[in-house]
């Protein structure tokens, strides 16, 4: 799903691969960062609108919530056939539970079926599994707030008097910010060796220092750590330039640490649909300005992980 870019940055619509998978760009996917989390909180899988029975398996996986109706579905029969079957083994098929303009996304399932009780193959097949749903609901033109991986309701038919009612307000607020837009992760690094001859040559003190033939221990020591502080300031500077860039077609951004070294940037963006194809413009110019001193390295649309701050 990476792919890195030196030079000129190619992307490709919203959607334009198949709806397990994000659409690549210049860039690759981030971690999720605040996710909608597992807690004490329950609600109910037998509101007026519901594709789910009751019986057989009382307990429910959540996906994520919705905006009701979605665009890509009219009835909770319907969600079904267009996101298909969820986590377990076997897998059961999403449906939905509707509380006024929102809806969970959930699946009947056995607790004990799910996760890391079925071993590693199970855990990556789940986890598979519902980053799939939420990748389809992106695919699909639609907005959802993602829930956790592995966030079960033990009581699925309490789901909407306990999760969805008393928590209507915050969620559809939560949906309205995030209304229409994407993630896209984008991570930015320098090309190894470019960054120092940079910032050698931009300071003379520098270059003489390193051009000293003989030079002892304390010397070299000290040597590294201004090439160092050298390096994160040109860093902090690049960073600042791209995000800066790319503000007029970002509605929002969660910077994360660089890590390495030669790490520039590493941000999570949330992207409104309609202004993707600038943003792909826009990056693709900073690609070209930056051809062998950069790598670009992104991807989306996902859903938008990094801009949930919603706890259960």
């Amino acid at each position: 799903m990476k792919r890195r870019s030196g030079g000129t940055a190619r992307s490709r619509a919203a959607g334009a691969r198949s709806a397990d998978s994000p659409t690549k760009r210049p860039a690759a996917p981030a971690p999720p960062g605040k996710q909608v989390r597992e807690g004490r909180g329950a609600g109910s899988l037998a509101p007026t609108q519901s594709s789910l029975g009751s019986r057989d398996h009382p307990a429910a996986y959540l996906y994520g919530v919705v905006r009701w109706p979605p665009p890509w579905a009219k009835s909770p029969e319907a969600v079904g056939e267009a996101l298909g079957a969820g986590v377990g083994d076997p897998p059961r098929p999403v449906g939905a539970v509707v509380v006024k303009d929102v809806a969970a996304l959930v699946s009947r399932v056995d607790p004990a079926g799910i996760g890391s009780g079925q071993g590693v193959r199970g855990l990556r097949r789940d986890m598979r599994a519902h980053s799939n749903v939420l990748n389809r609901v992106v695919a699909l033109g639609g907005t959802a707030l993602p829930a956790a991986f592995g966030l079960t309701f033990p009581q699925g038919d309490l789901l909407a008097d306990r999760f969805l009612r008393p928590r209507h307000a915050a969620l559809a607020s939560h949906l309205a910010r995030l209304d229409d837009a994407v993630e896209v992760t984008l991570k930015v690094a320098y090309v190894e060796g470019r960054a120092i001859e940079e910032v050698v040559a931009q300071s003379p003190d520098l270059a003489r220092a390193m051009g000293r033939r003989t030079q002892s221990l304390d010397s070299k020591i000290e040597l590294g750590k201004r090439v160092a502080q050298a390096l994160r300031a040109k860093r902090d500077e690049d960073a600042r330039r791209l995000l800066a860039s790319l503000s007029p077609v970002v509605r929002d951004a969660k910077v994360s640490e660089p890590g390495a070294d030669l790490s520039v940037l590493n941000a999570s963006l949330l992207v409104p649909r309609a202004t993707l194809p600038k943003f792909d413009k826009a990056l693709e110019a900073l690609s070209r300005a930056a051809a062998g001193r950069m790598q670009f390295d992104c991807v989306g649309p996902l859903p938008p992980y990094s801009f949930v701050d919603l706890r259960l």
